[in-house]
């Protein structure tokens, strides 16, 4: 899970790159939680996690990394190369699952932070999102 740090002074909307599923339909969800991404809606918490492959904590939710303040955000890394690093640590677990990269351009309520040492920004909107 990720670090946060503070809450952005300067509120406008922020790109970065997120690793999500992809299913047959060609919906993105979270791999740590299974929520589900859809362009330019606010990002909905899941009560219960349902995690997507092997990698993420299966008790996620009830760990000492979860913070129920955050409920409802989502995290986007600065670099591609730091999405890309986790897609490859998620695949060689889940060869058989369909991880993607997403362009996405987070929004409302920002917050800076670190995912392992990578920067991420932190936010409650998707405005929009493109597969890379």
């Amino acid at each position: 899970m990720c670090h946060i740090m503070n809450k952005l002074k300067n509120q406008h909307p922020r790109y970065g790159y997120k690793v999500v599923f992809k299913n047959d339909k060609g919906e993105y969800f979270s791999p740590a939680t299974g929520a589900k991404y859809v362009d330019g809606k606010k990002v909905r918490g899941r009560k219960h996690q349902k995690r997507i492959g092997d990698y993420f904590d299966p008790a996620l939710f009830h760990s000492s990394f979860f913070n129920p303040k955050y409920f409802g955000f989502t995290a986007v890394f600065w670099s591609y190369l730091s999405a890309r690093e986790l897609r490859e640590r998620l695949t060689f677990n889940n060869a058989d699952l369909n991880f993607v990269i997403l362009k996405v351009y987070i929004s409302e309520d920002l917050h800076e932070g670190t995912y392992g040492s990578a920067p991420v920004f932190i936010g409650r909107r998707i405005s929009s999102f493109q597969e890379i």
